[in-house]
């Protein structure tokens, strides 16, 4: 994502090969990023909630050198409608839920219209009906034309969300699962042969 600078790896953005160097580039190339820990990456938990939503817009919204306080407003107040969280928005993010924590983590980036979305857990110590929700907004994500990364260790949630599965071991891409194939059973056989072959060496 550009916070750490890459040695061996590359990828393709809109037809261009490379890494962003930063951060800054690589939210200007279209990536953002939604980090595994919510409370001490993924939010200011002291600011308010739509601090927090609109951090990664306000370079979007109108009168760039003047924020306009109401578009904010207005933006974080559909935002929370679509996620359903209540109540005053000028909270600090500290006053929710864990798992509406986890849901403004993911949806500010909404306003920033990223190209592909790279996520790490996304729904790690959330419950149930939260998670049910954040995979309806990956799928609306994905159903946009948009592209979702993701990491997880919950091979359930890798089998209901992704059209593919890189297993990936010290680094290194020991099997890709399509579709057709993906299974609990083809994910956990993939990771364990890694390990076998490993071994046998």
């Amino acid at each position: 994502y550009g916070a750490i600078p890459a040695r061996t790896a590359s990828a393709i953005v809109k037809g261009a090969s490379g890494l962003p160097s930063g951060v800054p580039k690589a939210n200007a190339l279209g990536l953002a990023y939604v980090p595994a820990d919510r409370k001490r990456e993924g939010l200011h938990l002291i600011h308010s909630i739509i601090t927090n939503m609109m951090l990664p817009a306000f370079a979007r919204l109108p009168a760039l050198k003047l924020r306009s306080r109401r578009a904010e407003r207005e933006t974080a107040r559909g935002l929370a409608a679509q996620l359903g969280i209540k109540g005053d928005l000028h909270r600090p993010a500290q006053a929710l839920s864990g798992g509406n924590q986890q849901k403004v983590a993911l949806a500010k980036w909404m306003p920033h219209d990223p190209l592909v979305l790279l996520l790490n857990d996304p729904t790690r110590g959330v419950d149930v009906e939260t998670k049910r929700e954040i995979y309806m907004m990956l799928r609306n994500f994905a159903a946009a034309g948009k592209a979702v990364v993701l990491l997880s260790s919950d091979t359930p949630e890798l089998v209901h969300l992704c059209d593919r599965v890189a297993v990936v071991r010290e680094g290194h891409i020991v099997a890709m699962l399509e579709r057709g194939a993906l299974s609990e059973e083809a994910i956990v056989s993939a990771a364990m042969g890694a390990e076998q072959r490993k071994v046998a060496a």
